[in-house]
């Protein structure tokens, strides 16, 4: 079972109420540095069949969005490669009700160990799904501390460009591997607990404060220099 789950999506609007135009979900684990892809845990749902159903459902369309898409290149041709360059099958579902049903599918583990982590690019991809499980009257699969954000590691390591722009599974893909280089630089700069700088305390710079017991029984704080301050040693 993965410890960690890519999940990325392309929709019609930017509103968690969007209409969904494919979900691709990847399920990897990290190790020394590196990350291997569980083939059994990854998907990619077509879901421009249900397009109809999803409007009829209440879910949005965006015309900026819209002239956004007409810019880039065909949705269709992209999500065939991925058979060819992943070796990954991709769904085709035929009803709004099975793109709910092929993401629980895929993602029922994560309320059964605590420690898997879901991640997405920013919370645009992870909002809209819950909306979408919420209005089919069904659990979200995740709990709120599972989930993590890749564009936050972009302060750590900057982004690795997508073989192929929002192609979900090439993001996925490229999302991962951030991922993994900023945990490896995180661990390099790691220092061991012995050698990190003590805390200050929140008195002020230049003193510390340890806590004497007084005649009544109450601890107060007890001034004197910091050595790290005065260079003494």
């Amino acid at each position: 079972m993965p410890r960690h789950y890519m999940i990325d999506i392309e929709t019609w609007d930017t509103a968690p109420s969007a209409v969904i135009r494919a979900i691709a979900i990847v399920g990897f684990d990290l190790k020394d540095g590196h990350y291997a892809i569980d083939a059994t845990c990854t998907s990619i749902a077509d879901c421009r069949r249900t397009v109809d159903q999803q409007i009829q459902a209440g879910r949005t369309v965006s015309a900026e969005t819209v002239a956004w898409w007409a810019t880039r290149a065909p949705l269709g041709p992209m999500l065939n490669s991925s058979r060819d360059v992943a070796n990954v099958e991709v769904f085709e579902p035929h009803s709004l009700t099975g793109v709910v049903e092929n993401l629980l599918e895929d993602l029922h583990d994560l309320h059964t160990d605590p420690t898997t982590c879901i991640w997405s690019r920013g919370h645009f991809d992870i909002a809209i799904l819950e909306d979408l499980l919420q209005t089919n009257g069904r659990p979200v699969p995740w709990r709120h501390n599972q989930v993590r954000d890749v564009r936050t590691l972009d302060e750590i390591t900057p982004p690795i460009e997508s073989q192929m722009p929002h192609h979900p599974l090439a993001d996925c893909l490229a999302q991962i591997g951030q991922v993994c280089a900023a945990l490896r630089l995180a661990r390099a700069d790691a220092q061991p607990e012995e050698t990190r700088p003590q805390r200050r305390t929140v008195f002020g710079a230049g003193f510390n404060q340890p806590l004497r017991r007084t005649a009544g029984g109450k601890a107060e704080a007890t001034a004197r220099e910091d050595p790290s301050t005065t260079g003494a040693e």
